[in-house]
């Protein structure tokens, strides 16, 4: 699944389309027509990473004008802001400090410098989210996080999967503590890109 700004989106939409991949576009106000790009919010796609950056490069080489015998031979490249992107991906042995727990969403690519958004993204559980962001980002919310177990204890139940260097990869939390960790978000001034199947239940619900 890929998630970001609605242009980019787009331009992932119509490779992963033009390679021949069907495509799973979701929309932040689903009433829009389809067409209406710029509601665009993620696009999902069964495929492999091979088969995802192969369609990502496909149309560098359909567009290449090809040198000739004395020529240099530069490869196509990516825009910066894809080839650049954050991304993580999910692994079955994924380490977590809960015992008897394996199983979560490692970082594939970061950049290692804290400060960027962090994302909210509930997708494979209807009792969980999952937060991705640096690894300097996740040490902090995850500190915090224990902090704030006295307000909302289902905080008590964040998971912290690990990758090989046993790093924060990303965190899992129990979907009641949606509310409050954007609440300390927006008042720490950390910006959250979020994707949810429902919207939040407040506690009359």
């Amino acid at each position: 699944m890929a998630l970001g700004q609605a242009s980019f989106l787009e331009v992932i939409n119509q490779r992963l389309r033009a390679a021949g991949h069907r495509t799973r576009p979701t929309y932040w106000d689903q009433a829009y027509p389809l067409e209406e790009t710029d509601q665009l919010n993620s696009v999902g796609v069964a495929c492999g990473p091979e088969a995802f950056w192969e369609a990502m490069y496909a149309p560098g080489f359909e567009q290449a004008s090809w040198p000739g015998r004395e020529d240099t031979l530069y490869m196509p490249q990516l825009e910066p802001w894809l080839r650049e992107a954050r991304a993580w991906e999910y692994d079955p042995l994924a380490y977590t400090d809960e015992p008897g727990v394996m199983g979560g969403w490692l970082r594939v690519r970061a950049q290692p410098v804290g400060g960027q958004p962090v994302g909210l993204f509930q997708l494979t559980d209807a009792q969980h989210f999952q937060v991705f962001g640096s690894e300097t980002d996740l040490l902090a919310l995850a500190h915090r996080c224990r902090e704030l177990a006295a307000r909302e204890p289902a905080l008590e139940r964040m998971r912290v999967f690990r990758g090989p260097d046993l790093t924060p990869s990303s965190l899992s939390l129990p979907l009641a503590c949606r509310q409050v960790l954007e609440e300390e978000l927006f008042l720490s001034g950390v910006d959250a890109e979020t994707l949810f199947w429902a919207p939040p239940q407040g506690p009359e619900s």
